[in-house]
């Protein structure tokens, strides 16, 4: 491997571009999921770089869920009535419906928090009383700090007031 990529700052550049290209710095998903997930398992050098720049933005909390033990939550993810055939609609179109099925264990949060840590923005348009389960099941684990522990950027839609309180999972030292 040329010595070039042992160097952090340089191959973080890399993944960044690779995650984002030339577009706007805007809070938006890697448009390379793929290749970024297949960067990190090439190689140490790229392991974090390659999921630094792959979790740098979350728009749901689905994706964390998701790390957790399957037999944890049911997660059923409804479609819009209006939705085509199609493949083009995207997570933020869909409604979720989610339960807990058991009290999660502290090793259960283990792979959550490996990936939290490396979300910097988030938004969340799914934040609503329907998935309050999730949020309380967070307070409990997160009751001393913030979910994304380096989180500098975070949009918050939500407009019912019983929600208001779970922004505080959110609110990170790094927060501007």
């Amino acid at each position: 491997m040329h010595h070039a990529l042992q160097i952090d700052e340089i191959v973080r550049c890399i993944c960044v571009q690779m995650a984002y290209g030339d577009g706007p710095p805007v809070p938006q998903y890697p448009r390379r999921c793929g290749d970024l997930a297949r960067l990190a398992r090439t190689c140490t050098t790229f392991v974090d770089p390659a999921l630094d720049s792959l979790w740098s933005f979350q728009g749901t909390l689905l994706h964390l869920l998701r790390t957790m033990p399957g037999d944890l939550w049911d997660i059923i993810e409804i479609p819009p009535e209006d939705a085509s055939s199609d493949a083009t609609r995207g997570e933020e179109d869909l409604s979720l419906e989610i339960t807990l099925r058991r009290t999660p264990r502290a090793s259960d949060w283990d792979h959550f928090k490996c990936y939290a840590r490396r979300v910097r923005s988030f938004t969340d348009e799914h934040i609503c009383s329907e998935i309050s389960v999730v949020y309380d099941t967070l307070v409990a684990e997160f009751f001393n700090g913030a979910i994304f522990p380096r989180l500098d950027t975070l949009y918050w839609f939500s407009v019912e007031p019983e929600l208001f309180d779970y922004i505080l999972l959110f609110l990170s030292p790094g927060l501007t």
